[in-house]
């Protein structure tokens, strides 16, 4: 897939999905991702099982962390075999101290 910003051709191998509660509109994005060979990446939320759903949903990547403490076994085994990498960022951390006050 080509794109034209600022009038320079690039290619692309990634998308941001959009970030809605309805699964069946996030499975066809992700169905149609898939067809174009993209990645495709969601913004974290701050629902623990709306983000767990994104990742059974078929989604690449997480933004932000997931809203817990404490990430155990069976969830990181479920990113694991799904295959989806987790972008953790310092300034939004949900349920967390946010990065900035460490800065």
């Amino acid at each position: 897939m080509a794109i034209w910003p600022g009038g320079g051709l690039h290619r692309i191998d990634t998308t941001m999905g959009a970030s809605t509660p309805i699964p069946f509109t996030r499975q066809m994005l992700v169905k149609a991702a898939r067809e174009h060979g993209l990645n495709i990446v969601v913004e974290g939320e701050t629902h623990f099982y709306n983000n767990i759903s994104v990742i059974l949903d078929g989604h690449t990547n997480l933004e932000h962390n997931l809203p817990v403490a404490t990430l155990y076994d069976d969830v990181v085994q479920l990113m694991a075999h799904a295959g989806v990498s987790n972008t953790p960022t310092l300034v939004v951390a949900f349920g967390e101290l946010f990065g900035e006050n460490y800065m």
